[in-house]
């Protein structure tokens, strides 16, 4: 019961992670901001990754290196004083951002930031249940890259992506399931001979318990089951058994009798 309840768990934890990350990659592909994707519901235990992030300040697009410390409360529409610098591959980078009203701002330029969106936070989470996407804004649609300020067309997309993750993560498994193999089938059991009763037509004609019946007539006993069948289809009329007696086989014929007794 135990181990019946843990597999249910862990199928339907599987789904609900699945449909989550439907919504995040169909997020990110709409260029809206994912502020956190969690494995499991809160509360958080660890944050161990943040991707790249990006900040557009006064139409400059700057990349967000991992390594900076981005203040709290930045978000779009913040006036900022920030630094940056040119990589190896020409874009701008930045090294410093800060608050424009902070207690103890540098000396470092103005701007206005139009978008703002600081990386995908990974994070493990106490309650070991499937698995969440939060995206920025899903009822405001003034912050840019938010999920309300996208069009009708993109939501629906977004809303119906992790629906659809899961229908696709189906086919794939069954697919992948049936190119692997099914489970392997059983080799019917042989017909043998277990018991004569006193008296019957088997032991008249000398059957002895361990004869493994091959065939009645000329019909191959491909299961046990098939050869009560042929006998109560053919009561009274002479049957001709291919049998197997240890290396020998065998030919005998026998009668079943018309009205066996119960």
């Amino acid at each position: 019961m135990i181990i019946t309840i843990l597999g249910l768990i862990i199928a339907l934890s599987t789904v609900v992670f699945i449909h989550e990350l439907g919504h995040y990659a169909s997020a990110k592909l709409s260029g809206i901001v994912v502020e956190e994707f969690g494995f499991g519901y809160p509360p958080r235990l660890l944050a161990f990754w943040r991707t790249k992030g990006k900040v557009i300040i006064d139409g400059q697009e700057i990349a967000i290196p991992r390594k900076v410390e981005l203040p709290e409360g930045l978000q779009a529409r913040s006036v900022v004083r920030y630094e940056t610098e040119t990589d190896s591959q020409g874009r701008r980078v930045l090294t410093r951002i800060q608050s424009a009203d902070s207690t103890n701002p540098d000396d470092l330029p103005t701007g206005y930031v139009e978008f703002f969106d600081p990386g995908t936070l990974f994070s493990l989470n106490a309650i070991p249940f499937g698995g969440f996407a939060k995206m920025l804004g899903e009822e405001d649609p003034t912050f840019p890259g938010s999920l309300a300020s996208k069009s009708k067309r993109t939501r629906v997309f977004v809303l119906s992506a992790g629906a659809l993750m899961n229908l696709v993560s189906a086919v794939f498994f069954f697919a992948l399931a049936f190119a692997l193999g099914g489970p392997a089938i059983a080799e019917p059991e042989n017909a043998v001979i277990t018991a004569v009763a006193p008296g019957s037509p088997a032991e008249a004609v000398g059957l002895q318990p361990g004869d493994v019946i091959l065939k009645t007539d000329d019909v191959e006993i491909l299961a046990a089951a098939d050869l009560p069948a042929y006998v109560q289809a053919h009561r009274g009329e002479p049957i001709v058994l291919t049998i197997q007696r240890g290396d020998d086989l065998l030919e005998i014929t026998v009668v079943p009798r018309l009205d066996p007794p119960p």
